[in-house]
C-alpha cells in the first residue's frame, strides 16, 4: 500500500447519516485500537478499505460508539476485532458480545510486524494501529474471542492468588 495520512474523528462528530449510506448492506469490520483511555477504532470494508477511524475515551464514550455502531448504521455484517491489551478493552468485548456481535483479537505483535508493509512506513500509531488491526483480520490472521465463562473465571483468579502469595 502507498503512504497515506491518518485522521481520526470524535465519535460525537460523525455525520451518522453519511456513515450510514456508506455501510448500508455492507460486511463491515470495526478494528479497534485499545489504550488506558484513549481509544481508536477503524471502519473498515471486507475489501480493507477504511470509512472512518474514529477516536474517542474510554469508558466515559465508549457507550457512544457502541449506540453509533449498533443502532445508527444499517451494515449486512458486523466484526469487531481487538488487540489483547491488558483488560482495558474488555467492557467494550463483553457489551459487543451481549449484542450478539462476534469479536476477535490480532496479536500485537503481528500488527506491530505488519506495520510497514501496510502503508511503506515502519512507526505507529493508534489511528495506523486500527486500521491495521482490520486489514490482518480480513487477512486472517485473527482469532475468535469470546468471553470466559464463569468458571474460568473464577479458576483464573484464584491461580492469581495463589501466585501472588507464592
Amino acid at each position: 500500500m502507498k503512504k497515506k495520512a491518518y485522521k481520526a474523528v470524535d465519535v460525537k462528530k460523525v455525520n451518522v447519516d453519511a456513515l450510514s449510506k456508506k455501510v448500508e448492506g455492507q460486511r463491515i469490520v470495526l478494528s479497534t485500537d485499545v489504550a488506558k483511555t484513549d481509544f481508536f477504532a477503524s471502519i473498515m470494508t471486507s475489501n480493507k478499505e477504511v470509512l472512518l477511524t474514529l477516536k474517542w475515551k474510554h469508558p466515559s464514550e465508549s457507550l457512544l460508539l457502541i449506540e453509533l455502531i449498533l443502532k445508527n448504521l444499517r451494515w449486512h455484517s458486523l466484526e469487531v476485532v481487538m488487540e489483547p491489551s491488558g483488560t482495558y478493552g474488555d467492557s467494550l468485548r463483553a457489551q459487543f458480545l451481549g449484542h450478539g456481535i462476534e469479536v476477535y483479537r490480532v496479536s500485537p505483535k503481528r500488527s506491530h510486524d505488519a506495520a510497514e508493509v501496510y502503508d511503506g512506513v515502519p512507526s505507529m500509531h493508534d489511528a495506523k494501529a486500527s486500521a491495521i488491526i482490520g486489514y490482518l483480520h480480513l487477512e486472517g490472521c485473527s482469532e475468535p474471542w469470546p468471553m470466559p465463562d464463569e468458571d474460568q473465571r473464577t479458576l483464573t483468579a484464584a491461580i492469581r492468588t495463589m501466585e501472588m502469595y507464592d
